[in-house]
């Protein structure tokens, strides 16, 4: 009976050993819809000196980043995929950026997307501030929502902290393209 204890109490703590041993999964979550191709066209309409900085920011972190996506210039706005703009929403509204990706799927695919910088909230950040928004916001329009992990561009905190993708947001970006 006490050797019988003895295996199972050495069971238990070899499985519970070798579970906290295993590295972590990929914690990457998809919003269901994503563009037909990874090659993903951009343009702009309207943006500030800032804004167009914060733009070309956030696209050189994806591009730079070891993914199956690349977001390429599209300087006729009405054959791009995805658009920039700037507005003044307010800076109690709740949002530095939004992504508006069209049509809206739980699965299919993007053909539009509208990312508009909140001018009245995102004045207040640092240039590293404004690329992980803008990079943040180029993860929605490829189809990655939010996360828990505050090391990922991905993550669902306000301020970012994170400029670049993560090895989660990469992983979802490869995953889905």
């Amino acid at each position: 009976m006490l050797k019988q204890r003895m295996v199972k109490l050495f069971l238990s703590f070899s499985i519970v050993s070798a579970a906290l041993a295993l590295p972590a999964a990929n914690a990457y979550v998809a919003l269901g819809g994503k563009y037909a191709s990874g090659t993903i066209s951009y343009s702009y309409l309207g943006l500030t000196a800032n804004y167009s900085q914060a733009m070309a920011n956030g696209i050189a972190a994806w591009n730079d980043a070891d993914t199956d996506v690349s977001f390429v210039y599209q300087s006729d706005s009405t054959k791009a995929n995805i658009i920039f703009r700037q507005d003044t929403y307010g800076a109690n509204i709740g949002w530095y950026a939004r992504t508006q990706n069209k049509p809206v799927h739980t699965s299919g695919t993007y053909t539009k997307t509208d990312i508009d910088f909140n001018s009245s909230a995102m004045d207040g950040l640092s240039v590293t501030g404004r690329k992980g928004t803008s990079g943040h916001e180029l993860g929605h329009a490829i189809g990655l929502d939010h996360v828990s992990q505050s090391t990922q561009i991905m993550s669902v905190s306000g301020i970012r902290q994170v400029s670049v993708p993560g090895s989660d947001d990469k992983a979802g970006a490869n995953a889905l393209y």
